[in-house]
């Protein structure tokens, strides 16, 4: 029962924060929502909002490890695999697979999209947490960074860095919130969910390099599909894919 409990109190949580954000989350809402009682059973589990704010970006570290371990097989026998545009494809690939794998009721995109992450102190606490889970988002993002800086020079990767981060997070709401907006109004077929997500991933996945760039990037349409289905074969042969979830 706790576990379950949990869990509930986190998807809830996941899903008022994409329409309330971090500041207009209410335990109160939280807890109605969750249908588990009163705000005595964040405090139980959590100690505060604070931790379970926490508890609720962490809950779907597992599925973005799953998931990226494809990617990351797939680009090490890619010529070039540590370029700056598959470091990216390394983030974005696993949110969209979770928002994929969770539609027509998926909030993880929107609940990115509205995290803080111009706050210094959840930032901080974010990557310490993550260091000290020793899940590799520290040398991912680090890659990134230094692929950045290595074509830019450091005053603009810094610039460059933070119109990633926001431009990234408002286009993956915004797609989550048409693809499940499009599902329940049954305009959007279900077999064509994949499809569409892959195509929306490529045009943002480009539209950020050439933001950033400045140039006219291009990656073979071809060679992305290809990178994307071998890295979901690759997953689905990994045992134990059916249920997530760090352990409280």
């Amino acid at each position: 029962m706790g576990q379950r409990t949990i869990e509930r109190l986190i998807v809830s949580t996941e899903k008022l924060i994409s329409q309330v954000g971090t500041s207009g989350l209410r335990l109160n809402s939280v807890v109605s929502d969750a249908n588990v009682g009163n705000a005595a059973a964040v405090n139980y589990h959590f100690k505060n909002k604070a931790g379970l704010i926490q508890a609720t970006i962490e809950y779907r570290i597992p599925q973005i490890m799953h998931h990226r371990s494809g990617v990351v097989a797939v680009l090490s026998e890619t010529p070039r695999g540590d370029a700056f545009h598959y470091q990216l494809l390394l983030i974005l690939f696993p949110i969209f697979e979770i928002i994929r794998t969770q539609l027509p009721e998926s909030y993880y995109g929107r609940m990115l999209q509205r995290l803080d992450v111009t706050n210094p102190d959840m930032v901080k606490t974010l990557t310490d947490r993550t260091r000290d889970l020793d899940l590799g988002f520290r040398s991912i993002m680090e890659n990134a960074r230094l692929q950045l800086e290595y074509l830019v020079g450091e005053r603009r990767c810094a610039e460059l860095s933070m119109f990633i981060i926001g431009a990234a997070a408002q286009a993956i709401g915004e797609i989550e919130r048409d693809l499940c907006a499009g599902i329940k109004a049954g305009k959007l077929p279900p077999e064509r969910v994949t499809e569409i997500m892959d195509y929306s991933l490529f045009q943002l996945l480009t539209f950020l390099v050439n933001g950033a760039l400045q140039n006219a990037f291009s990656l073979p349409e071809q060679d992305f599909h290809r990178i994307l289905s071998e890295s979901r074969q690759r997953n689905s042969d990994i045992d134990g894919t059916s249920e997530f979830g760090i352990q409280f």
